[in-house]
């Protein structure tokens, strides 16, 4: 049930992200400022559905995640959480916003991956 759990966790946490960033790509902030002031304005929240959408499945994967934390131990899946995150994050952001897929990055994701293999075994 845990997998489960921790499944769940990732895939919400990482449709949360893409989706926020997709809803905000459009938006010209200029600063954190211009930001509460867009979320407080009617038409940001009519004209910007995946960011509301966003919000909504990371709220609920962080609901996920105190599940997570009261049950795993926080130095095992902490780490093995935000690695996957973190790679499929960058998977995503190579797939939907079309960014950089570097070979830094690839050497990162590979070493996330094998330090996820230590942690689990």
């Amino acid at each position: 049930m845990i997998i489960f759990y921790t499944i769940l966790y990732i895939i919400l946490s990482v449709t949360g992200l893409v989706l926020m960033k997709s809803g905000l790509a459009q938006t010209q902030l200029e600063g954190i400022v211009a930001l509460l002031g867009s979320l407080l304005s009617w038409s940001f929240w009519v004209s910007h559905w995946q960011f509301i959408v966003g919000i909504f499945c990371y709220c609920v994967s962080f609901l996920t995640w105190m599940f997570l934390l009261s049950k795993q131990n926080l130095s095992t899946i902490y780490p093995l959480t935000m690695g996957i995150i973190y790679t499929l994050v960058m998977i995503a952001s190579v797939m939907v916003f079309h960014e950089q897929f570097t070979l830094y990055k690839i050497i990162g994701a590979v070493l996330i991956g094998l330090g996820i293999l230590f942690l689990i075994k």
